[in-house]
């Protein structure tokens, strides 16, 4: 503080020193409010219900800018400093504390006091110059405003100081008494000045977008009070009932369409009808004559107050700095040797209620005079200066944008705002700094309390207005990137591996939030969908991590269509054909990440495979339905890279049912390894020469079964391909190309495979011979407790795929074929779902999966074909053992 206030420093240490007090107390303050500037987060408050500074009545010789803004805003907070700092305390460190009252006072007079000095025209200047005379305190100021720290007494003297003839009523017209916008100044002075009007400008933007929720709020309330008042009339009157269905159509629309409804009286004459559905006639609107008045009233009072009025500029304010175009070299010059001063202008007491209108023509004025007065050189002034000139006559424009990023809500959520924004706000520090383990925890701490902020599903467009998503999705951006650039340059292996092993938890972070805002609302998912190409990009990450599954850019990338029948027609076909890259990759070569781990190399990678196969079925398959032009795309591509396939189904591959087999005698393999069973009795080939597997203690939730994997992967690509599958109705029509899709798809897996896969048998405990007088043997509940999850081998989630394959494809279109698949395949798979219906096996997933399976694929199958069972008395038998299982 000594340093702020001392008045003999060179200018270079002056700016310094108040450069370190902003950054060290007042930058993260003033850095939250800023990214706020332009959100508009406004609770329904009693206060906020007679707020109104458009009406003339409210205004004064000063611009708007005075009073309590209702919109919540990111609040203030320090603590105080100390020596030692515990390491758990680092993640909540927050700017240490000043004494800010002193620090205001202090500005407000040095303001006065450097005013004064230059008008004066000082020989020695404060700092040495007019640069370091005046931008420290400037910043310093604007700082302190930003922050809102500068209360309304503070703001008229400073707009006093700026220009007393404006605002200033004790300003004596034809004195010496100036401004800053008078005075000669540096360019770096003029960016700071800018910049406090245009902060005040945002002020006075706050307070009208307030204004508008606070008379939009008792005029909706009036508005459903009509509506409401209208259909009791309706409803109590005694008209035909087409009439009645025609006067109550208004209140069976969808909200949006009875917005624009009402609104239709926008003006008198006209006859131009809002943009609606096709199917929306026009008709007069329903609004009450009174609420239409007090809408078109209000309407013009914001148009008058905002927008640019053609009218006389009031020459109280402007006079005396404007330059006159037409005046000669001769008037010019002798103005230079002989300083006439402006005769006194007349007092006008309209300027007493003109405040708004005199701040705009003032900013105007002084734009003007800087413009004509020097050449300007400093870039980013004139930047400043077009940008604060385009406010003074953008004022309709700009409350338009305002309103769209204005969200309303009731009071009784401030509380859980404040919070969301508090962590927010943390977030967004992160957008600029180098990640280390204290801001890595900081992300992850900030991410978990955003998510479990209830206002995160309870309003998920508020999510979107604060841009939640863009911020985290730019942290992703920085990660990666900085990751990328980490290994090109190369270093030390140790510090690479942990490096990427850091990015990789923040990754995992970030995704997995995202993944949470897709479900929030479809608007969400849209605005996820913009970053698809870099989600595509970064794909492959961390893949082959079974725990990290719902986490990872990958499902991130699909979350943001997925069940949105819009977006994912928006697909293109160079984002399929990057997934369809990936996943031919897959069926080259394996997975390094797993052999780094020992697991056996199966010359492929079906983990990675499997995960690339799920993003094309959530494009071909929304909501139940097929997406034709998506599903022929995912075809073609998947013909044209035959890797895609996998082993088994690629050129001269085994074929379908004997890749399942080796898949099944692989996981029973894995199984019985981790059983301590002998390596000579395994009997497949990938584990023949290398009886190695690692354990589940050692992997954890990250354990992998590759012969699970493996099935789970052409299980997939098989459900993938039935739901590629042409519809029936355009097999029937004989369209070429889907007759040509459904030939592709049947040389692809043959009949005889399916119906060898069907009639595959599920491994079950045999709980009834385990029992021991009704009761299971202590071996099989030590076999329950430790076999809770699915079991080795063939599951009925890969019956289902190959059931859906059968039907979509090739159809059961004879009894005989009926009737094999009931003997072979369902009859049993029923036998197994009665033998596991017993409380012995309420744990196992297996039984829950079997019943799924039956009812979900097998019952609705046997009823669609129901038709089949007539005539049938050549198959009684098995139709009575069939009824005995039921």
């Amino acid at each position: 503080m000594y340093a702020i206030k001392n008045h003999f420093l060179a200018g270079p240490m002056r700016q310094g020193f108040h450069d370190m007090l902003i950054a060290v107390h007042l930058q993260t303050h003033a850095n939250a409010r800023e990214s706020s500037a332009h959100e508009y987060v406004i609770p329904l408050s009693k206060d906020l219900a007679g707020k109104n500074v458009l009406m003339v009545e409210t205004e004064d010789r000063f611009p708007q800018i005075m009073g309590i803004a209702h919109s919540i805003r990111p609040s203030m907070a320090a603590e105080d400093v100390r020596a030692i700092i515990p390491r758990e305390a680092e993640t909540k460190l927050q700017p240490p504390a000043f004494n800010f009252a002193a620090l205001k006072t202090h500005v407000m007079g040095a303001l006065v006091d450097a005013t004064q000095r230059a008008v004066m025209n000082c020989r020695d200047l404060i700092g040495g110059d007019n640069l370091n005379h005046f931008e420290p305190l400037l910043k310093l100021f604007d700082t302190l405003l930003v922050i809102g720290l500068i209360d309304d007494e503070e703001m008229k003297d400073v707009l006093c100081l700026i220009h007393p003839m404006a605002f200033d009523k004790n300003y004596i017209p034809g004195t010496t008494q100036k401004g800053l916008t008078e005075i000669d100044l540096a360019e770096g002075v003029k960016i700071q000045v800018c910049q406090i009007l245009d902060h005040m400008c945002d002020m006075q933007l706050r307070h009208r977008v307030e204004s508008l929720i606070a008379f939009a709020e008792g005029f909706v309330a009036d508005l459903q009070q009509d509506q409401c008042q209208r259909y009791m009339d309706i409803k109590q009157t005694d008209m035909p009932p087409a009439e009645a269905a025609k006067r109550t159509k208004e209140f069976r629309c969808p909200p949006k369409e009875q917005m624009f409804r009402l609104l239709k009286c926008k003006a008198r004459d006209d006859k131009d009808t809002m943009l609606l559905d096709d199917d929306v006639e026009y008709e007069q609107c329903p609004m009450a004559d009174s609420l239409q008045e007090q809408l078109r009233d209000f309407c013009a009072l914001v148009v008058s107050k905002v927008g640019c009025k053609e009218e006389e500029v009031d020459v109280t304010v402007v006079d005396s700095i404007q330059i006159d175009d037409e005046s000669s070299w001769v008037d010019s010059l002798a103005h230079l040797v002989i300083t006439v001063p402006p005769a006194p202008p007349a007092l006008d007491s309209r300027s007493d209620r003109r405040g708004c209108e005199n701040f705009r023509l003032m900013i105007v004025a002084m734009l003007r005079r800087w413009a004509v007065e020097s050449f300007i050189e400093s870039p980013e002034l004139i930047r400043k200066m077009f940008k604060l000139l385009l406010r003074q006559y953008n004022g309709v424009s700009e409350m338009m944008n305002a309103m769209g990023k204005t969200y309303v809500l009731h009071e009784r959520n401030i509380q859980d705002i404040e919070d969301f924004i508090i962590y927010l706000n943390q977030v967004r520090c992160l957008l600029s700094v180098q990640f280390e383990s204290t801001e890595e925890s900081i992300l992850k701490r900030g991410l978990w309390q955003l998510m479990n902020n209830r206002v995160f599903f309870q309003h998920p467009d508020l999510m979107r207005l604060l841009s939640v998503h863009e911020n985290v999705m730019t942290i992703m951006m920085n990660i990666l990137t900085a990751q990328q650039g980490a290994e090109h340059d190369g270093g030390e292996e140790g510090q690479t591996a942990e490096a990427k092993r850091d990015a990789s938890e923040m990754v995992v972070a970030c995704s997995r939030f995202l993944c949470y805002f897709c479900r929030t609302s479809r608007q969400n998912q849209k605005a996820m969908f913009e970053h698809l190409s870099f989600l595509l990009d970064n794909a492959t990450m961390l893949l082959a991590r079974p725990s990290l599954r719902g986490s990872v850019p990958l499902d991130v990338a699909y979350s943001s269509f997925m069940d949105n029948n819009e977006l994912a027609l928006a697909l293109k076909e160079e984002e399929l054909d990057k997934v369809a890259v990936y996943l031919s990759r897959c069926g080259l070569q394996p997975n390094s990440e797993l052999i780094a781990k020992s697991y056996p190399d199966l010359g492929w990678d079906p983990v990675e495979g499997e995960r690339y196969i799920d993003f094309l079925r959530f494009c071909v398959w929304i909501n139940g339905e097929n997406v034709e032009e998506n599903a022929n795309l995912v075809i073609r591509l998947l013909i044209r890279r035959p890797e895609c396939l996998g082993v088994a189904l690629k050129g001269e591959g085994q074929g379908l049912f004997s890749a399942f087999k080796e898949a099944i005698a692989l996981s029973e393999d894995i199984r019985a390894l981790e059983d301590g069973a002998e390596p000579e009795m395994l009997i497949s080939s990938q584990l023949g020469e290398n009886p190695h597997y690692p354990s589940k203690e050692e992997e954890g939730e990250d354990y992998i079964d590759l012969g699970a994997a493996t099935l789970d992967f052409y299980s997939s690509l098989v459900d993938l391909l039935a739901k590629c599958a042409p519809d029936p109705l355009a097999i029937q029509a004989g369209k070429g190309e889907s007759l040509r899709a459904r030939a592709i798809l049947r040389s692809l897996i043959s009949l005889d495979d399916l119906g060898n896969i069907l009639a595959l048998r599920f491994t079950i405990p045999n709980l009834a011979a385990a029992s021991i007088d009704g009761n299971p043997s202590p071996a099989v509940l030590l076999w329950l407790r430790l076999h809770t999850g699915p079991l080795p081998g063939l599951l009925p989630n890969h019956k289902q795929s190959v059931l859906l394959f059968l039907d979509r494809v090739y159809g059961i279109d004879s009894q005989e074929m009926f009737f094999y698949l009931l003997e072979q395949s369902f009859l049993p798979d029923l036998r197994a779902a009665t033998m596991m219906d017993s409380p012995r096996a309420t744990e196992s997933d297996t039984a829950l999966a079997l019943n799924r399976y039956l009812c979900n694929a097998v019952l609705p199958l046997l009823t669609n074909h129901s038709h089949f069972f007539s005539d049938a008395e050549h198959f009684s038998a098995l139709l009575d053992a069939t009824l005995h299982t039921v």
